[in-house]
């Protein structure tokens, strides 16, 4: 599903020596994944419904989408002193993961409403 710049890191970070650091191109695809679904869970947390059914306030959406264009650009293009740069293909993966991951959770989301729906005392 991954490069193999990303299969070898993981393959050195699980199988290299005990007690070792992640390797940081891992790590990068790491904090890419924790950066991108926590900002795009701002999104489905805000409705009942599916994410994409009603537009936030501009300032959310702006907001949102300039903190990952800023994360984004830095990890494909500036990266290389704490963190690795990663190929664009690594990138567009973690996001296909992430908003698939979304659209699972807004799922979940909406039967537990209509659960609770059903349930809740008053």
């Amino acid at each position: 599903f991954m490069s193999d710049t990303f299969r070898e890191a993981y393959e050195a970070s699980m199988h290299g020596q005990s007690g070792g650091e992640m390797h940081t191109y891992m790590e990068t695809a790491v904090f890419l994944q924790i950066s991108n679904s926590s900002a795009i869970l701002i999104l489905s947390a805000r409705t009942v419904k599916f994410f994409f059914t009603s537009m936030p306030a501009w300032q959310l959406l702006f907001s949102t989408i300039l903190g990952q264009v800023i994360i984004n650009t830095w990890i494909i293009f500036f990266a290389g002193r704490l963190i690795d740069r990663m190929l664009i293909s690594d990138v567009v993966k973690v996001w296909i993961y992430d908003l698939a991951w979304l659209l699972i959770l807004d799922i979940v989301k909406m039967i537990a409403e209509a659960l609770w729906d059903k349930i809740k005392p008053w």
